[in-house]
């Protein structure tokens, strides 16, 4: 193996996380902005796995002078009450798949929180992956109907 070709493998190692992270893509990432006296908000985005390969989101995290966690949790509605459950990580994505989490299904839970976040703010959440890999996404926090889809006062 020539000099140049042994740079060119060793270039193609340290950049392909980078390259590989660059086609998961993050669509329309929000928060909910709190209510008075509240402790946790949710959160929403579309994320596309178009890597090639299944990944699996493996946790969420936030700044701890945010919020004290951050997870995903399932609003259902069973005979017409609405419910929420934590769903346990690891989420598995197939190649090619979207994962939605929308208002009134799947969504991020930002509990504990140590702060007030107000329509206008930004908060920046960190997506990790199986293979070790990391993706910083902005969410900004916009104003809505607390009193539709998922419940801004869960633990």
């Amino acid at each position: 193996m020539t000099l140049f070709t042994r740079t060119l493998a060793g270039l193609w190692l340290v950049c392909y996380p980078s390259f590989a992270l660059a086609q998961i893509t993050v669509d329309d990432a929000w928060l909910r902005a709190a209510i008075a006296m509240s402790t946790s908000v949710a959160g929403y985005m579309t994320l596309h796995n178009q890597t090639g390969q299944p990944i699996t989101l493996t946790g969420i995290s936030v700044n701890p002078q945010t919020a004290a966690k951050a997870g995903v949790h399932q609003t259902l509605d069973k005979d017409g009450l609405m419910s929420m459950r934590p769903l346990p990580l690891p989420l598995d994505l197939a190649v090619d798949e979207t994962l939605m989490l929308a208002p009134g299904g799947k969504h991020i839970m930002l509990s504990g929180l140590k702060t007030t976040l107000s329509a206008g703010d930004t908060v920046t959440l960190t997506l990790h992956f199986a293979d070790n890999t990391n993706q910083t996404v902005s969410f900004a926090v916009k104003a809505g109907n607390t009193m539709q889809g998922d419940h801004q006062h869960h633990d």
